[in-house]
């Protein structure tokens, strides 16, 4: 069944303040040496664990987890599982959705019912996407869901469009033992909540701990919580952790493995808005981020957890097509976390690759605040100024970064971005388009980085390793949603670059279009394609990426006329 996504949002949008230069004050980091290669201490084991991937083989069977937590029975939330088919067959499947009666704040569950089971019969065509849209009526809730497939090449990402704006997250193809979400902040109205799903068939019994700058804590109530078999267990961590600024979380089970997601809330100017976050099941010594806003009024929080038992060192590297950059670094106590803020680029239109390299395994996350300009006004806003008072506690030592003496791996020349019948120059790419093949497909009208009006968080997780290839699941371009896909070219060499819509390549239904131009783009380039300036892009988009470089690609999802958007990792194709 192929179910279309309808977003319900206010028709009005709340004042937004303007500015976010309070960030630059936050923590900041240590000159270092030039950048190194993010591969240089990579353990081969890492990349798996992770994130989530797509395996082309002939397996008789995949399953996907998406934790959510997904609102359901809620008016004004259109939550959804998009299911994408990268095969050249047809797949059939199932799609089990569990669901309780809402965010329980007792950790033994009183006060709530006992999760509801539901399941949906799947048929994906070949090259195509189903969109399940989950029950918008009835009792208000909070759900997961479970994607089970009789063979391979899906990918599954969950989705959010509501009265928060948009969000979206890859779902998993893996259980784990322990899964760790390194960002999220219970200050002020800022809260999380915490969503623990069991798919399997034997119980499990977990412990919630988390980080809170140097210290770990580990609240009572969420010591040996029981989850049955195929169950979910939400929770309001502010309830039990409240005024925290930055929180990093570990959940470990024994019995049943388990996956684990949260809705983090924010207050970005005076709109509270949303962003999903899907826990990873293992730490990794390097960590690659796509490219996310990083100019005018925005900006990127960088949350780094260390599980281990021994403080980590931990080189934070960011950059831009033109070649400005800054490297950061830090020590991050044992089971503890700490945070950093690079500078503000002066420019609304920057984006800002990321990159992490430590001494022992950490987890990564990344959250990107975008507030809306107000005319008129020019008082800088609070946001996040909290984490000023947690670098503070931490004691973490703050300098500002001086220029690299030698060019890094990912430097870039800054070029223009032409196509065959036009030219034009961009501070944010650096890109030169092939000629456009003759097939009919209007030329780019517009490579660009940021969305004019964009508003919101977003929280977004990295890899340990980059992909050739890369497939969009849930993508959407339409009069309600924009879709811009983001390429980051993180290898020494220039990547020649393939954007199709999914039918295209596997003999699937007619497409609206069949392939967009040859995009080359050079080492540490920064690419963002509107997807709207594409003739016939519009609906649902199912995307492929593909490269002849190692690039990390993700795609920012925007609502046209309310606050949020979101910056989902693309799930890599192995």
């Amino acid at each position: 069944m192929s179910v279309a996504l309808s977003a319900a949002v206010p028709a009005h949008r709340r004042a937004l303040a303007v500015g976010i230069v309070a960030l630059t004050l936050a923590l900041g980091g240590v000159a270092s040496s030039a950048f190194h290669p993010a591969h240089a201490t990579r353990e081969p084991a890492d990349a798996a664990a992770v994130a989530p991937s797509v395996a082309l083989d002939a397996a008789t069977s995949t399953a996907w987890y998406c934790p959510g937590p997904l609102p359901v029975g809620t008016p004004g939330e259109a939550s959804s599982i998009a299911v994408t088919n990268l095969g050249r067959r047809a797949e059939s499947g199932t799609l089990t959705l569990v669901s309780s009666a809402a965010t329980v704040t007792a950790a033994s569950g009183s006060g709530s019912a006992a999760p509801a089971t539901a399941a949906t019969p799947l048929h994906v065509a070949a090259g195509g996407e189903s969109v399940v849209g989950l029950r918008r009526s009835g009792r208000r809730g909070v759900a997961a869901a479970t994607v089970v497939v009789d063979g391979s090449g899906v990918a599954v990402d969950e989705l959010v469009h509501g009265v928060h704006g948009v969000s979206a997250s890859p779902c998993l193809d893996h259980l784990s033992s322990v899964s760790y979400l390194a960002a999220g902040s219970t200050s002020g109205a800022d809260n999380f909540s915490l969503a623990v799903l069991d798919p399997g068939a034997t119980p499990a019994v977990v412990d919630v701990s988390f980080a809170v700058g140097a210290t770990d804590v580990a609240p009572p109530a969420f010591q040996g919580l029981t989850i049955g078999a195929g169950q979910l267990q939400v929770l309001d961590v502010g309830h039990y952790l409240p005024s925290r600024p930055v929180v990093a979380t570990t959940v470990t089970s024994t019995g049943g493995r388990i996956v684990a997601g949260s809705l983090v809330t924010a207050v970005v100017g005076h709109s509270l808005l949303s962003s999903l976050l899907t826990g990873v099941s293992s730490s990794a010594r390097s960590w690659l981020l796509p490219a996310g806003p990083a100019g005018g009024s925005s900006a990127s929080v960088f949350s780094i957890l260390d599980p281990g038992s021994r403080p980590v060192s931990v080189r934070l590297g960011v950059g831009t097509s033109s070649g400005a950059r800054a490297d950061l670094r830090a020590t991050v106590p044992a089971h503890g976390v700490v945070t950093l803020a690079p500078g503000i680029a002066s420019s609304q239109l920057t984006m800002r690759w990321a990159s992490v390299d430590s001494s022992a395994g950490v987890v990564v996350a990344r959250e990107s605040f975008v507030v809306a300009p107000v005319p008129g006004l020019v008082a800088p806003a609070r946001l996040h100024v909290r984490r000023r008072i947690l670098a503070r506690a931490a004691r973490v030592p703050a300098r500002v970064a001086k220029p690299a003496l030698r060019a890094p791996v990912r430097a870039v020349r800054s070029t223009a971005a032409t196509t065959s019948t036009s030219t034009s120059t961009s501070t944010s790419t650096s890109t030169t388009v092939a000629p456009r093949p003759a097939s009919g497909v209007a030329p780019l009208a517009a490579v660009r980085a940021l969305p004019s009006g964009l508003a919101g968080v977003a929280v977004t997780s990295g890899v340990a390793e980059a992909a050739r290839v890369w497939v969009l699941p849930g993508g959407e371009s339409d009069a309600n949603t924009g879709e811009d896909v983001v390429v980051d070219n993180v290898s020494s060499r220039t990547a020649t670059v393939q954007v199709e819509q999914l039918g295209s390549r596997t003999g699937g239904p007619a497409t609206p279009f069949a392939a967009m131009p040859t995009l080359v783009v050079r080492p540490g380039g920064i690419l963002t394609v509107d997807m709207a300036a594409v003739t016939g892009a519009d609906g649902t988009l199912p995307l492929v990426v593909s490269a002849t470089r190692r690039v990390v690609v993700a795609e920012m999802l925007y609502e046209r006329r309310t606050a949020g958007f979101t910056l989902p990792l693309a799930i890599g194709v192995r």
